[in-house]
């Protein structure tokens, strides 16, 4: 099986880093009581985001076999989500 980088295999790697980021940082400085409610949201959306992105990348490299066509849809599909996330939180 060759190896194919796909923009939801960068998406996940990022999340996957941050998640471990997270976990590390929260080992070493623990949150405060009565605060960490940010860093926990923090930690279950970066771990939600790892999860997603990685089942649906396995699901459009059995799906879709042309790495082209994976590329054009999964960019639009991340396009797509951190236009919404963007417009969400900030407007």
């Amino acid at each position: 099986m060759k190896f194919r980088i796909t923009p939801f295999s960068i998406v996940w790697a990022i999340a996957l880093v941050y998640t471990i980021y997270f976990w590390i940082e929260n080992k070493i400085h623990p949150p405060y009581p009565g605060g960490g409610m940010l860093e926990g949201l923090f930690w279950d959306t970066s771990l939600l985001v790892f999860t997603f992105t990685f089942v649906s990348d396995l699901i459009f490299r059995f799906t879709i076999k042309s790495l082209k066509t994976i590329w054009i849809v999964e960019t639009i599909l991340v396009v797509i989500t951190a236009v919404v996330l963007y417009f969400n939180l900030f407007y």
